[in-house]
């Protein structure tokens, strides 16, 4: 299976004027690793359920408990939400349930403007090296551009220059130094490039081989059969 081992900076678009449910969420692209990505808030079960069935997502990491406000139940999935439209104590959000449904991993961090704790970001970055994750906040922007901004400069070794103008390509302030990003600038800025993890990588993508193998020869298998049985 193929590895990505770039950055890029354009996305697909799908805003709230040309919005489209059945299409990936807004700012989607992918990121370094073996069928990652990174991209705005899901809105909805069918839009989840794509990630998976078209994009093979098999982990979604959420950054943002603001992202799941306006998740309502629909779609083919009727989500026990309580006070959905403000995620307090009580809340019982729709995102988690779809996840479980779809036998998605599902990891949530919440981040308000600064990194993520080392803990939590190691779980990330297990996420990232074994692959086919979904990284999003709101709307792709601010905490999805720290700490996707921290992993690219990891695997690719980015410059100080490089990092800022990719993280800024999807959008925000983070050319301004006394802008409310200035935390998690600094999550980006402070990392260091680890060559192991592309070895880390290309490992956790031979791992899936004799998965996708058996899978092709099920597959093969089953149309002999069929073509000799319906011949």
């Amino acid at each position: 299976m193929s590895v990505l081992l770039s950055a890029p900076t354009d996305y697909f678009s799908n805003s709230s004027r040309s919005y489209n449910p059945e299409a990936p969420p807004d700012r989607f692209t992918p990121i370094p690793g073996n069928g990652n990505f990174r991209g705005a808030r899901i809105d909805n079960f069918r839009q989840m359920k794509l990630l998976k069935q078209s994009y093979g997502v098999k982990t979604i990491v959420n950054l943002a408990q603001d992202s799941m406000r306006l998740q309502k139940s629909g779609d083919g999935f009727e989500c026990e939400c309580t006070n959905c439209l403000y995620l307090g104590p009580q809340a019982n959000a729709c995102e988690p349930q779809w996840a479980r449904a779809l036998g998605l991993n599902y990891i949530y961090v919440p981040l308000g403007g600064s990194c993520p704790s080392e803990e939590d970001y190691a779980v990330i970055q297990e996420a990232l090296i074994d692959g086919h994750a979904y990284v999003h906040c709101t709307h792709g922007v601010d905490r999805t551009g720290g700490v996707v901004g921290r992993w690219v400069r990891e695997v690719l070794g980015l410059s100080d220059s490089e990092i800022i103008d990719y993280t800024y390509s999807f959008g925000g302030q983070w050319t301004d130094p006394s802008d409310p990003n200035h935390r998690l600038r600094d999550c980006m800025l402070n990392a260091t490039h680890n060559p192991s993890l592309v070895g880390a990588i290309r490992s956790a993508s031979r791992a899936w081989l004799p998965f996708v193998l058996i899978g092709g020869a099920t597959l093969i298998a089953g149309a002999v059969v069929y073509r000799f049985r319906y011949k």
